[in-house]
């Protein structure tokens, strides 16, 4: 479904037909979970949340104003929501566990002979060595595969600082990997 897609379906909803909701739903909901969990770090709580933040956006479907496209408003209410859940416990933000964060980013590996490894088994291990805001930064970009706009719609940062912290944080990655795969091969039998 494209963009264009969200806008039909939003109108039908708008109009009366409640069953086309579930088609952005079904669109979406995988985002908006992932979004989610990567800020509340508790499966059952990103889950209820993400209910939570569906039956909001359907209560404010009449105030989208078509400015962004629907998805960059449906994730800034995912982490508004996600944010406030957190505050409200006063708990810190937790590690992003996930390889994918920037797998698909192939030039990040050029300097790396067996990639697949590299990504199996240092990537995860470096990205929990990254503060949790360049985490999610991470992970919007390379995971949910938003634009840098589109990131700074949702977390609220300029586009230049976004493209900062991005470059900051692949650097960082790279340092974290070379330093993991310089100690193995430094170890006998590795």
């Amino acid at each position: 479904m494209q963009p264009e897609e969200d806008i039909v379906i939003i109108h039908q909803v708008l109009q009366g037909d409640q069953n086309a909701y579930r088609l952005i739903v079904d669109k979406h909901k995988y985002h908006v979970l992932n979004l989610i969990y990567r800020i509340v770090g508790n499966r059952e709580e990103a889950e209820d949340l993400a209910q939570d933040v569906f039956v909001k956006v359907y209560q404010k479907l009449g105030s989208f104003k078509e400015q962004s496209k629907f998805s960059t408003w449906l994730y800034r209410i995912a982490y508004n929501e996600a944010v406030s859940t957190m505050r409200k416990r006063k708990v810190e933000w937790t590690e992003i566990n996930e390889v994918n964060a920037i797998a698909h980013d192939e030039a990040f590996f050029d300097d790396y002979e067996n990639t697949d490894e590299l990504k199996a088994h240092y990537l995860p291990r470096a990205l929990k060595e990254l503060n949790a805001d360049d985490q999610l930064l991470i992970s919007l970009y390379y995971q949910q595969m938003l634009s840098v706009s589109d990131i700074e719609a949702v977390v609220g940062l300029s586009q230049s600082n976004i493209k900062i912290r991005l470059y900051r944080a692949r650097k960082s990655l790279h340092s974290i990997i070379s330093n993991y795969i310089l100690n193995h091969q430094l170890q006998p039998n590795g």
